[in-house]
C-alpha cells in the first residue's frame, strides 16, 4: 500500500516537473543583445527549454562562434526591422546595454509583438509613461526576478500583520552604469511587491570613497513603514540583501535567494513578557533554505532559486497561449511607483 502511494506521488511530481522543465515551445522568437548576462543567464534557460530564436540581433555582425553554437538555426542581424517584420516572431526578449533599452523598446513595441526586457526598461518616469502608452494592447514583462522568487509563495502565508521592517541591501561599487535603475530598482521593486505602493518620507544620499549610500524612510499605503539602505560600499564577494520584517507573533528575516527564518515573540501576561518570568525556550523556525544543496534537484539550481527561470517560462506560457493560473505582476505598469521614488531620489 505505500509503495503504491510512494510510486504514484513519485509519478506526479515527474509530470508536474516535465511540464515546467520541458514545456514544448511551439513559437518563433528573437533576441536583442549579446551581452555577458545575456550569455551567462538568458541564453542557457532559452537554450535548455529548446525555445527556438529565429533572430538575434547585435552590434556586431559577427558575434563570434561561441554563440553561433547555441542558437546554429539563428539569423544573426544589426536591424530590428528584420524581426518587427517577420510574422513568424512572436515574442521578442530584450537584454542589452540598459542605456539603449528605452530606444529598443519604444521600436519593438510598435510591432505588437510580446516582449521581455531585462531591467530596467528606461531612465525615468517620463520614458516609462511613454513606454506604457506605445504598449497597450502588447505584453512586456521586465526582468525583475525577485518576484519569482519560489520563496514568495511562503511569504504571503508567514507574513501575518506586518507593521515595520529594515532592508539591507548593499553590492560593491558600480561604475559602468547607474545605481538606481541598474542595481537599486531590484529592492524597491520587492518592497512594493510584498507590502504595496510607498512614498519617502525621508532620505539620505551619501557619496564615500568606495561607493554610494542611501538611508530612506518609506511608508506604504496599508500603514506598514520600513528603514530601507541601498549601498555600493560592500563587495561583490560578499553582497548582502536582507530583509527583517517585524509581525504579529514573529520577526521574520529574509535572505534572497537563501532562506527564510523566523523568531517567535514571547507571549505577554498582564502586558508582562512571559520570558521575564518563566523559563521558556526561545523558538526559531526555518521556512525556506537552500542549505539542502547536496540533493541534486532541479529546483535547486541557481536559475530556479533567484527567479530567472520562472520569469522567462512565465513570459513563455504567455506567448504560446498557456498562461499560468498565478499571474506575476512585472509589467510596464508596476514599475511606475517605483520611478517615482526614484525620480525623487534624483532630484533630492
Amino acid at each position: 500500500m505505500l509503495n503504491t502511494l510512494l510510486h504514484k506521488y513519485n509519478k506526479l511530481r515527474k509530470q508536474n516537473l516535465l511540464r515546467q522543465l520541458l514545456p514544448g515551445i511551439e513559437r518563433k522568437y528573437a533576441f536583442v543583445g549579446a551581452g555577458l548576462h545575456s550569455i551567462s543567464t538568458l541564453y542557457p534557460i532559452l537554450k535548455f527549454l529548446s525555445v527556438p530564436i529565429k533572430y538575434i540581433v547585435t552590434h556586431q555582425s559577427d558575434p563570434g562562434h561561441e554563440i553561433k553554437s547555441l542558437f546554429p538555426d539563428a539569423v544573426f542581424t544589426r536591424n530590428l526591422k528584420d524581426v518587427t517584420d517577420d510574422r513568424e516572431i512572436a515574442g521578442i526578449f530584450v537584454c542589452t546595454n540598459a542605456s539603449r533599452h528605452y530606444d529598443i523598446l519604444s521600436v519593438l513595441l510598435r510591432s505588437g509583438k510580446n516582449i521581455f526586457v531585462e531591467k530596467p526598461p528606461c531612465s525615468n518616469l517620463e520614458e516609462l509613461n511613454s513606454l506604457i502608452t506605445l504598449s497597450k494592447g502588447n505584453i512586456c514583462k521586465v526582468g525583475l526576478q525577485r518576484r519569482y522568487w519560489p520563496a514568495n509563495q511562503l511569504l504571503k502565508q508567514i507574513l501575518v500583520e506586518p507593521s515595520t521592517y529594515v532592508y539591507r541591501f548593499r553590492t560593491g561599487s558600480y561604475p559602468q552604469g547607474d545605481e538606481l535603475t541598474e542595481l537599486f530598482i531590484h529592492p524597491l521593486d520587492y518592497i512594493n511587491f510584498l507590502f504595496g505602493n510607498f512614498e519617502l518620507l525621508s532620505s539620505l544620499r551619501k557619496k564615500t570613497k568606495s561607493g554610494i549610500v542611501y538611508h530612506l524612510h518609506v511608508s506604504h499605503n496599508n500603514g506598514i513603514s520600513g528603514l530601507v539602505e541601498l549601498s555600493t560600499s560592500g563587495s561583490w564577494n560578499h553582497p548582502l540583501d536582507e530583509l527583517i520584517v517585524d509581525c504579529q507573533s514573529e520577526s521574520v528575516s529574509i535572505n534572497y535567494p537563501i532562506s527564510v527564518s523566523a523568531i517567535s515573540k514571547p507571549k505577554r501576561i498582564m502586558n508582562i513578557p512571559s520570558e521575564r518570568v518563566l523559563k521558556k525556550p526561545l523558538i526559531a523556525k526555518t521556512y525556506f533554505s537552500t542549505g539542502n544543496l547536496i540533493v541534486p534537484a532541479a529546483d535547486l539550481n541557481t536559475f530556479m532559486l533567484q527567479g530567472f527561470f520562472q520569469e522567462l517560462h512565465t513570459f513563455l506560457m504567455i506567448t504560446e497561449g498557456k498562461p499560468e493560473k498565478k499571474m506575476i505582476g512585472n509589467d510596464l505598469e508596476q514599475l511606475i511607483n517605483i520611478y517615482q521614488v526614484m525620480d525623487q531620489l534624483r532630484k533630492d
